[in-house]
């Protein structure tokens, strides 16, 4: 991703309240503001990659193993 858009999804994500940021010097530190996120996120991994896998199979495709 380049670093500008990278910037201003994180300042939109900052403007909601979805990340909260530290700033040391010329370094900012972000975090996600509520921790539980991340497990909503692994939630949704695993649920999209077991849709693909399906539709994979559906079609006769195979699917490589992936590490989540």
């Amino acid at each position: 991703m380049k670093t500008l858009h990278l910037s201003r999804h994180l300042t939109r994500m900052r403007s909601q309240h979805l990340v909260q940021c530290d700033s040391s010097g010329d370094r900012i530190v972000y975090r996600l503001a509520c921790p539980e996120v991340a497990d909503l996120l692994v939630a949704a991994r695993s649920v999209l990659h077991a849709q693909v896998a399906t539709a994979a199979t559906q079609k006769g495709y195979t699917t490589r193993a992936r590490r989540v």
